[in-house]
């Protein structure tokens, strides 16, 4: 057997990158969207996970940078596989916490990198944003409403 020095090994592996999201509803159900600057669609608030940066803390982190708010993480909800797509090279891991109820938002917006927010019911998700993205917010309510969490493969639950 050939020895492999751990930095090769691990220089070799395939990688990933790692999304975390937050969701956050009012007291009718609705969920909270933001619409980014620098692409087209709403989605849930958050954001990229940084070097070394736990996925939860990196979905409340992004919440208080993007919306000004200082909420917790309840549970994690979905863990989304998302293969390569566009200028994205590998695959993404998405996710998803569920932050809690927040009725009244005191929201202060991160300009630089989004143009608005909004609640929407889960009726008007397919008119705001791609259908794997809205089937992923559909499976998030629906596992924070039943105290789970779903794994899915592209917005498909078990692929």
């Amino acid at each position: 057997m050939t020895w492999i020095e751990p930095d090769q090994w691990y220089a070799q592996l395939p990688t990933v990158h790692v999304a975390a999201r937050a969701l956050i509803r009012d007291r009718a159900g609705r969920v909270l969207l933001v619409k980014a600057s620098y692409r087209d669609g709403w989605d849930l608030p958050g954001g990229m996970v940084e070097a070394g940066e736990p996925p939860d803390r990196a979905a409340v982190r992004e919440v208080r940078e993007e919306l000004g708010l200082d909420l917790g993480v309840r549970r994690l909800v979905v863990l989304d596989w998302q293969p390569p797509r566009g200028a994205r090279p590998r695959p993404l891991f998405a996710c998803l916490y569920d932050l809690g109820v927040d009725a009244d938002p005191k929201v202060v917006l991160q300009r630089s990198e989004l143009d608005g927010w909004r609640f929407a019911a889960l009726a008007d998700l397919d008119g705001l944003m791609p259908g794997w993205t809205a089937a992923r917010v559909r499976a998030a309510v629906d596992a924070a409403d039943a105290g789970t969490t779903v794994y899915l493969v592209d917005g498909v639950a078990g692929g």
